[in-house]
């Protein structure tokens, strides 16, 4: 090596320790000062990108946010697995506030037998994630019936594909290494997301949050390779179901804004549509919503996910449809 590239390199190696130095000066001022924590919620799955870290917090064993459970269901007790996004998991509630939770209550009060209601639902998730979970694990648990929590963001295809080439799982492990050790990392990201969701709705082409463009695109009949995805995985689900003889509901929970002059009726019209034509029976909890107040429904003026009452209000809605649709749902009753 000559003088010059020993030179360079040494510069290289120089630069590269100093940023080290300073983001990790950065990750503990930061920690101190109680900016940011590492995000231990979730680890890396082969299969779906990432998933809830089992046995942490309110995480049982199996990964799902709730009670204790085996994979072999208990004698003389129904089993309901519900697949879904945040709004299934429960942001920002309690995890017996949630609805998997309240629907489980909601049942038991009626139910000649008990009734299980298993929460499989993950922040993030896309419905190409929640197909892969049913296949790895919600159909594992036998259920009597799956229920799968439509929401407009679920044709977003996000950082992980299921298709993704070796080199990009690497980089999906990498992601997730950083996101459960380096605080920062999730710090900076969140800024990002923040300035993108201001651009997309704040551009008045598009005026929605990015994750549900992917939907509005194929509401309108433009080419959207995020749905295309997501109508192959309910297809995948619809199948997988129907082979199991295990009845399957989908339920569509609409965006908590503007509940008087509701802007998304055409994208739950669209998906009930394509449900529809999949042999899929469909629960539209948007009129269980028109006209409430979103202050009143939402976590926070900052955290737009369903809050305890409207968590209660979904699970009504579908022990209500449960029990006026008893041809379909014999198993549960």
């Amino acid at each position: 090596m000559t003088t010059g590239l020993r030179g360079a390199a040494l510069r290289l190696i120089l630069v590269a320790a100093s940023l080290l130095v300073s983001v990790g000066t950065v990750e503990l001022i930061g920690r101190a000062v109680g900016w940011w924590h590492p995000q231990r919620t979730f680890r890396y799955n082969a299969v779906r990108g990432y998933e809830l870290t089992p046995g942490l917090g309110d995480v049982n064993s199996l990964g799902l946010r709730g009670h204790e459970t085996d994979l072999t269901r208990r004698a003389g007790v129904r089993r309901i697995v519900l697949l879904g996004d945040s709004f299934t998991y429960g942001d920002g509630v309690t995890v017996d506030e949630a609805m998997p939770a309240q629907l489980e209550r909601r049942l038991n009060r009626d139910a000649a037998t008990p009734v299980e209601v298993l929460n499989l639902g993950v922040p993030g998730y896309n419905t190409v994630q929640e197909y892969a979970c049913l296949k790895e694990l919600g159909l594992r648990l036998a259920p009597d019936l799956v229920i799968v929590a439509f929401t407009l963001s679920d044709a977003d295809r996000g950082a992980f594909d299921s298709h993704s080439a070796a080199a990009h799982r690497t980089l999906i492990r990498v992601k997730e290494f950083f996101k459960a050790h380096v605080g920062l990392y999730d710090f900076v990201r969140l800024q990002i997301r923040g300035l993108q969701e201001w651009s997309f709705r704040n551009d008045p082409a598009v005026a929605v949050w990015p994750e549900m463009y992917p939907l509005v695109l194929a509401t309108r009949g433009q080419p959207s390779p995020g749905w295309d995805e997501c109508a192959n995985a309910l297809r995948g689900i619809a199948t997988d179901c129907r082979r199991a003889r295990t009845p399957l509901l989908l339920v569509i929970w609409p965006v908590l804004e503007r509940l008087t002059d509701y802007p998304y009726r055409a994208e739950h019209d669209f998906i009930a549509v394509q449900a529809g034509a999949l042999g899929i029976p469909v629960l539209d909890l948007a009129p269980t919503f028109m006209g409430g107040d979103p202050d009143k429904l939402c976590v926070s003026d900052k955290n737009p996910h369903p809050n305890a009452t409207a968590h209660h209000q979904a699970a009504q809605a579908v022990a209500e449809f449960l029990g006026s649709h008893a041809e379909l749902f014999q198993s549960i009753r």
